[in-house]
């Protein structure tokens, strides 16, 4: 079954590809600017891959993701969000790169290659996790199932309805808890001496709470520790004003947006799938969830299809 979706997936991109999708985005998008947002997590074998999943352990696809912003360089505009709703972004589409969480190999795999290209990023911490060994739970689930440990079907649909808005089952948490080593197998997060060159060579740095939780589920002086806390923690490392805000998961609500406001953070940062254009709402803006072992042409193909969403 995986087989046979990547290929028709790769069989339908192609076609796009080479019947002249890019041509079509740019002659569409010719007289107006769009902002699509893509949304990468990290480079680990278990969350990309194409046909069997590999290690969370293991990183790869580093050549594949430079043909990605290889493309995106050649074809259209790097453009941060701030930049495009002062309108100083050119007419067709533009493009901004973020990615989730804080993990190592976005600095050692990533960085290298978005400067090379000068492409726009902000990169979103989960403070309380780096500079530390401590992996995020979803992480610690993959982990064990690699081991044979966790039933992967069953764990991935459970991730799945987390990303949702559901809880976690009990169950599960309680198993992750008890089998997880004491000591993490290897680092997994930014260390905030790498977080520093991140901002000195010119890319942006965004809060994606302390902790990694559902902000939708807590009360509204818990979400304020949560995104205060870790705004506090960024602005005091790199002596400059964190305006951008990933929800965990993709969840807020109207006292995310009021805490947002009382702290000056300008941009929140959704899961959901969609272009964004001079109208949008800067605290609702939608994203496009890339794998660094997408093929240009599966690229261009989720760009073109979310333009309409």
């Amino acid at each position: 079954m995986m087989l046979l979706r990547y290929l028709l997936r790769e069989l339908i991109s192609l076609s796009f590809y080479f019947s002249g999708g890019c041509f079509w985005l740019k002659f569409l998008l010719r007289s107006k600017p769009i902002l699509i947002i893509l949304n990468y997590h990290n480079f680990s074998k278990y969350n990309n891959y194409t046909i069997k999943r590999g290690s969370i352990l293991e990183s790869s696809y580093f050549k594949n993701f430079e043909r990605q912003i290889k493309f995106i360089k050649r074809n259209f505009n790097f453009c941060y969000s701030e930049h495009f709703f002062k309108g100083s972004c050119k007419n067709g589409l533009n493009v901004l790169i973020t990615f989730d969480d804080g993990y190592k190999d976005n600095y050692k795999v990533a960085v290298p290659i978005l400067e090379r290209y000068e492409a726009a990023t902000i990169f979103f911490l989960t403070t309380n996790y780096i500079g530390t060994n401590k992996w995020l739970w979803h992480d610690k689930a993959r982990y064990l199932i690699s081991k044979n440990i966790l039933d992967p079907n069953k764990t991935e649909a459970q991730l799945k309805k987390m990303n949702i808005g559901y809880q976690v089952n009990e169950e599960l948490k309680a198993m992750v808890a008890k089998e997880f080593p004491e000591a993490p197998p290897k680092r997994m997060m930014l260390k905030w001496e790498e977080v520093k060159d991140i901002h000195s060579r010119g890319f942006r740095l965004g809060t994606h709470t302390a902790n990694h939780v559902l902000l939708n589920s807590l009360t509204k002086e818990l979400q304020a520790e949560e995104i205060e806390l870790s705004k506090y923690v960024i602005e005091s490392k790199i002596h400059n004003n964190c305006i951008y805000l990933a929800y965990p998961n993709g969840h807020f609500n109207k006292d995310t947006l009021n805490i947002m406001d009382e702290n000056g953070i300008e941009y929140g940062f959704t899961t959901v799938s969609g272009s964004n254009c001079l109208d949008s709402e800067k605290k609702k803006l939608k994203r496009i969830g890339i794998n660094a072992s997408d093929s240009v042409q599966v690229l261009l193909l989720k760009i073109f299809i979310n333009l309409f969403k």
